[in-house]
């Protein structure tokens, strides 16, 4: 099976300068994001550190003077933080206050209305889909990313458009006052990552899920169902299948006594822990990636996985035209893909090197056409 065909680079049409460089930061409007603690050990927990660490840098390229607004603080080094109180004693011209990874009291809300700031909430899970889950499968449970009132608009990601209203509702906005923004990455977390190797025998090459498994969104099941029919299919592959972040997989009796032994490919799946993605690469430097998400279409391990040519079949459409993209209702074709990974991936590697360089591009904070796009944003 071919690789899909290359597509034009973006933001290369008309290069821009978007920002002075001669900007004197600290007089300029502040952009505070409210956030728990960053450090070390979480940034690879989810996205969400991640995010709001690229869109820090972002801001900082616009010519705003950004904080983060948090009482636990961020120890990795570059980004200035404040705690709420210090705002209170020494108030600051403030254009934008964002809540992304924590929520304020009400009354902090309304001290930063006086102050003169934009009240937003930018929304970068999938919450539609976490709120009905949550509540069928944890009754009673309350919602802290939806504490409401007080803000002037909803913001979230063209990925996640299709939840606007319900956002808009939930925190008691009409839809006009909800707006997508564009879906930014950097790769400035994975610096040293490990580059994919090629495997000495394609035939005994692992086979890595790297779900969360917290939820259906992103679950190993349908991944493992692929690996398990291409084992029927190509019964010369005998590698093992890595399902990572088990340890809800191995609390739930239903998969381990039920599903998981009902498999042909029982005895070849190993339930791994949980491991950030520079320990899995290095870990694993050979294997070959299954990725599987429902209305989240885009994954930064995407970009990190791509990026040090690591094969990875994803099934996000809106990225179709990149890598190895598969399609749960064409199965017989998912099952012919993950065999021509396996066999060719090092035959087409500069070219998927190629594609991992445009999709990176097409979202960076350094692309002057995602710039132009925040800087009318906030304006």
């Amino acid at each position: 099976m071919a690789v899909p065909g290359l597509t034009e680079l973006v933001g290369y049409e008309k290069p821009m300068s978007s920002v002075s460089l001669h900007t004197d930061n600290e007089a300029a409007p502040v952009i505070l994001i409210a956030t728990s603690a960053i450090n070390k050990d979480n940034i690879f927990n989810n996205g969400l550190y991640q995010n709001i660490l690229i869109l820090y840098k972002l801001f900082e390229i616009l010519g705003y003077n950004v904080y983060l607004l948090t009482d636990d603080g961020c120890t990795l080094s570059g980004y200035k933080t404040m705690k709420a109180g210090e705002l209170i004693l020494e108030p600051r011209n403030i254009k934008y206050y964002m809540e992304i990874g924590m929520s304020v009291t009400a009354a902090y809300r309304d001290y930063l209305k006086e102050t003169g700031a934009k009240r937003v909430k930018l929304y970068l899970g999938n919450i539609l889909n976490i709120d009905i889950e949550s509540v069928h499968v944890t009754p009673g449970i309350d919602f802290p990313h939806h504490i409401s009132g007080d803000i002037d608009e909803i913001w979230t990601s063209p990925h996640y458009g299709q939840h606007m209203e319900y956002a808009a509702v939930i925190n008691r906005l009409s839809a006009n006052k909800a707006r997508t923004v564009p879906y930014v990455w950097d790769r400035c977390f994975i610096e040293g990552i490990t580059k994919w190797v090629k495997p000495t025998n394609w035939k005994e090459t692992n086979i890595i899920i790297t779900e969360p498994n917290i939820s259906y969104q992103k679950c190993f099941l349908i991944p493992l169902l692929l690996v398990e029919s291409f084992a029927k299919a190509v019964p010369e592959w005998k590698g093992k299948v890595i399902v990572m972040n088990s340890d809800r997989t191995k609390a739930n009796i239903h998969v381990v006594k039920t599903i998981l032994p009902s498999l042909d490919i029982s005895n070849r799946i190993v339930l791994e822990k949980r491991k950030t993605i520079l320990e899995m690469t290095k870990d694993y430097s050979s294997s070959v990636f299954i990725g599987h998400q429902w209305n989240n279409e885009f994954n930064y391990m995407t970009f990190e996985l791509m990026l040090a040519g690591f094969p990875l079949l994803h099934n996000s459409s809106a990225w179709s035209t990149f890598g190895y993209y598969w399609d749960t209702s064409k199965w017989s074709s998912s099952i012919d893909l993950l065999k021509d990974v396996l066999v060719g991936h090092s035959v087409r590697l500069e070219k998927y090197k190629s594609h991992a360089e445009q999709l990176a591009w097409h979202h960076s904070i350094y692309n002057p056409t995602n710039q132009e796009a925040w800087k009318k944003i906030l304006q």
